[in-house]
């Protein structure tokens, strides 16, 4: 080696130590990298370096590690064979994510700076093969730290570049094996066809009484289940997180067993036992929940409808909307949104005096004394209105914060004052009652053992549990409780995230009454904003029995409405937590720019973010790889459970990805993209 220029003499015995030291212990630290094994073998075949034989040990290993893990070895490559081997090994191995990490390590170590500025490049962008000028004599300076605001233009350019484009989806593809791909492919091809995405439950239904249940579900668990599921058994989920660990991507955990859809083989045996199947539920939550928090993952998520029978929850949820009704009757309110119900602000907004509270109730056949005592008893509740003058002689009055507090399902016509009110609202059965407290036992019992683990938790990012949305007939009592919970357990920190429909009408104002809500009670608000994925059912629904709709009527009505949320919460951080889940890169763009103008959620530690984005396991992997590589907290909805239970959310994924514009396609044309590729053997 004498013939290397003498600036490398002093770093060749460093590179030596840290190259033997790298294979003999760090390789088992890093578990193996396939992506550092290809730097070094490529250097050391087109440089002959003897140095580069001793990486065939690394082969022992057989998981593949990190790519940032790579440039590791390709830093000494570069000490030892000069930094034209490195720049040549990194272009052939390196991933988009790997290479921004690259650069920064190298450049810190005030190593091969040229080499280092090579690396930065976003994906979309054509890799220049340009070679580091040759080797000086002078020492490598430190690269020069770009001015922030440049800085600042360089990371927004960025997020724009990763999120689009073939080379985006290439480098979200990469790991995949040809058999991942060639199935995803499949399966993609097969949801562009609304036909068969429409008719699914008819075709299930015919396939499964010609080929037999065992066939149909074999066939839906090598295909749609394994691209959009994480496995049957927390076993092989365990595998699932593994692998989105390696691509830098956390995980949300839900056990998706769902009630069965009518008509297919074993869903009335599966309705017997009620009680068995719900407090199943509960230890399985609680197992995940255990989990995450062991593996750091950050997020379990759970539907209320999970807990408890769906048909009395119906009833719960009219029970919900009825007591808004009458309060904006009391209070005056006539004017409804097009979805027929009050508007969310005009009843955080409103106050009920004394006299008019008594009147608007004897008016509806409450007895007066019945009606006063019930003024009083709301007076007594958290979320009135400060004042600024403490006169006796100034009326006092009720809010709706107040009222929505007090007057719940279970407490109308069975609670002490609230007895009255079953003269103006339907009450609860004793049998409903009971079925509504086993429910919120056992929501409450889950939630509190997230609030438990979260505590257990000090060192690591914290894990939440995720409250789903589910339709409309349903939400205003899923919401209600889950507020509930938020008021018990959000005390300190995120504990419980609500989860907002964007497609629904009245979300935007929901959200700003809830944040007025959070601040009176003291507790974080968390939020996690999606768009919807009951769209089918909602519009189903609506022209069956001739309600208004509760939804917007066309795609760009839900766009509008995603992004005005979205830009409240993050014109909000300081008091709120949200969780950003969508598959639409121009929303992405939209909160990627409001994030890196305000810059607090990506500077800030992992553990204290206010800020993660999450997508769909199975989809939208361009997106998530690109949103990882420019700095932000991703995560993938890792649902699970047995293939027969996991159908309705099977189907709802193939819904969305037929009615999503461009969904499918693009992910076609990423997949036929990186197999073309590989069976070429292009770089």
């Amino acid at each position: 080696m004498a013939f290397l220029p003498c600036c490398f003499s002093r770093r060749l015995a460093e590179a030596t130590e840290v190259a033997t030291t790298t294979i003999t212990q760090g390789a088992r630290a890093l578990r193996g990298n396939a992506t550092g094994i290809r730097a070094l073998c490529y250097a050391g075949h087109t440089y002959g370096k003897p140095v580069f034989a001793s990486a065939a040990g690394l082969t022992e290993c057989r998981n593949v590690g990190q790519p940032f893990g790579a440039f590791r070895f390709a830093y000494i490559g570069a000490l030892v064979a000069g930094a034209r081997a490195a720049t040549a090994a990194a272009y052939h191995v390196a991933t988009p994510a790997a290479s921004i990490a690259a650069s920064r390590w190298l450049c810190s170590r005030g190593f091969a700076s040229g080499v280092g500025q090579q690396f930065i490049f976003a994906p979309g962008q054509q890799r220049q093969q340009t070679h580091p000028q040759e080797e000086s004599h002078q020492p490598p300076s430190p690269a020069p730290r770009a001015p922030p605001n440049q800085r600042q233009q360089q990371k927004q350019q960025l997020q724009q570049l990763v999120l689009t484009g073939d080379a985006a989806g290439a480098a979200a593809l990469r790991l995949y094996s040809m058999s991942d791909l060639l199935r995803s492919l499949f399966v993609f091809s097969l949801c562009r066809h609304h036909w068969l995405v429409d008719n699914w439950e008819s075709l299930l239904n015919v396939s499964c009484r010609i080929f037999g249940s065992r066939a149909v579900f074999a066939f839906i668990r090598f295909s749609f289940f394994k691209v959009f599921c994480g496995g049957e058994a927390l076993e092989e989920v365990v595998q699932t997180l593994d692998k989105l660990k390696q691509r830098n991507l956390g995980a949300i955990l839900d056990y998706a067993a769902e009630q069965q859809l009518p008509g297919l083989p074993g869903a009335a045996v599966r309705t017997e036992d009620h009680t068995h199947k719900f407090t199943t539920a509960v230890k399985i939550t609680r197992e995940i929940i255990r989990l995450a928090g062991g593996r750091g993952e950050g997020f379990v998520a759970t539907k209320v409808t999970a807990f408890g029978p769906t048909e009395p929850m119906f009833l719960f949820n009219s029970l919900v909307l009825q007591t808004d009704k009458l309060f904006a009757k009391i209070a005056g309110i006539e004017a409804v949104a097009s979805n027929g119900r009050p508007y969310p602000k005009q009843l955080a907004a409103a106050e009920v005096s004394e006299d008019r509270f008594i009147s608007a109730l004897t008016a509806e056949g409450v007895g007066a004394l019945e009606a006063e005592s019930l003024f009083k008893e709301l007076l007594k509740q958290p979320g009135g209105r400060s004042r600024s003058s403490s006169s006796p002689s100034e009326k006092k009055t009720v809010s709706y914060f107040q009222w929505s507090h007090r007057v719940t399902p279970d407490a109308v016509g069975h609670d002490g004052p609230l007895q009255c009110l079953q003269k103006v609202l339907p009450i609860l059965s004793a049998e409903d009652l009971l079925v509504y407290e086993d429910i919120c036992s056992r929501f409450f019992s889950v939630c509190e053992y997230a609030a438990q683990q979260q505590q257990q938790q000090q060192h690591q990012k914290p894990t939440m549990l995720l409250v789903d949305a589910e339709q409309s007939t349903l939400q205003a009592f899923i919401h209600l409780i889950t507020v509930q919970a938020q008021k018990k357990y959000n005390l300190e920190r995120p504990v419980i995230v609500n989860t907002y429909q964007a497609y629904l009408t009245d979300t935007r104002d929901r959200l700003e009454r809830d944040l007025e809500l959070s601040n009176i009670f003291g507790f974080a608000l968390s939020v996690k904003l999606v768009r919807g994925a009951y769209v089918c059912q909602e519009i189903k629904a609506a022209s069956e029995t001739g309600q208004p709709l509760q939804v917007f009527s066309g795609i760009e009505g839900t766009h509008k409405s995603f992004d005005a949320c979205l830009q409240f919460l993050l014109r909000n951080l300081d008091q709120v937590y949200a969780f950003i889940a969508s598959h639409n890169a121009r929303s992405l763009e939209l909160a990627a720019s409001l994030l890196r103008g305000g810059g607090a959620a990506i500077e800030a530690d992992g553990s204290s973010r206010k800020v993660a984005f999450g997508q769909l396991y199975g989809m939208g992997d361009a997106l998530s790889q690109g949103l990882s590589s420019a700095g932000f907290d991703v995560y993938k909805y890792v649902p699970f459970g047995p293939v027969e239970d996991t159908i309705p959310y099977l189907l709802r994924r193939a819904q969305e990805n037929t009615g999503m514009l461009g969904g499918a396609q693009n992910e076609v044309r990423y997949l036929c993209h990186e197999i073309t590729r590989r069976v070429l053997g292009r770089k």
